[in-house]
């Protein structure tokens, strides 16, 4: 599957998600292509993230929003627990999760990883701010 391809085809809603911009912790920084498609009548907003392979995202929370993912292709593990107990998962094409807020969960990518996440109260982004903190 070609990424490139798919996000130059939707371009115009692409973001490049910077944790260094809401968060001081320098060596959790992490960038992380993805596709805001919105925020919708139900109040779910729903993007698309591409995981790069070899880029690991750290087990972090955010405190009012549940998500559900959706991994399209790829492959890693997900990490999900509490801080002291975090849980492996591997991530295939077709692995449907759903986490609470509250629950950490993080990402170790082996390969270029496509994921769909549907979140609850209208997603991360909060105003100015955004609802994620590293555990």
């Amino acid at each position: 599957m070609s990424y490139t391809r798919i996000l130059s085809f939707l371009k115009t809603r692409y973001l490049l998600f910077d944790t260094s911009k809401i968060s001081s912790e320098s060596d959790k920084n992490e960038q992380m292509p993805m596709i805001n498609f919105g925020v919708f009548d139900n109040n779910q907003a729903i993007t698309l993230n591409l995981f790069k392979a070899k880029v690991d995202h750290p087990p972090h929370i955010h405190d009012e929003t549940a998500a559900m993912f959706y991994f399209i292709s790829g492959k890693g593990k997900l990490l999900v627990g509490t801080n002291n107990d975090l849980q492996e998962i591997e991530i295939k094409p077709g692995l449907t999760f759903a986490t609470e807020a509250g629950v950490a969960h993080g990402f170790v990518i082996e390969e270029d990883t496509l994921m769909l996440s549907i979140q609850d109260n209208g997603g991360i982004k909060k105003g100015e701010g955004f609802d994620f903190r590293y555990v």
